[in-house]
């Protein structure tokens, strides 16, 4: 669809549709951002969760990951969520 916006520029619009691929390539890319290292993901996600999220549920959704993997990997160095806090604590 186009539309003419201010000063007569002209705005292309279309409504994409998401493939599989397109999605599992997104995923790839997610996940080669996070952290490895079990510190360096502790450090990552407490930052993300003050910064970004009110939950861990919610950062896992929107960065794809899964929550699970998250709190396995953190409570494998002795840290664990604490919900009301909205960070991972030893």
């Amino acid at each position: 669809m186009l539309k003419t916006g201010v000063a007569g520029v002209i705005i292309v619009s279309a409504e994409l549709q998401e493939t599989d691929e397109d999605r599992r390539k997104r995923q790839v890319a997610v996940v080669s951002t996070i952290p490895k290292d079990p510190y360096m993901l502790l450090s990552y996600v407490n930052t993300q969760l003050r910064d970004h999220y009110d939950s861990l549920e919610e950062m896992c959704y929107a960065l794809d990951v899964d929550v699970s993997t998250v709190v396995d990997v953190l409570s494998g160095i002795g840290y664990t969520y604490e919900a009301d806090q909205n960070c991972f604590r030893s």
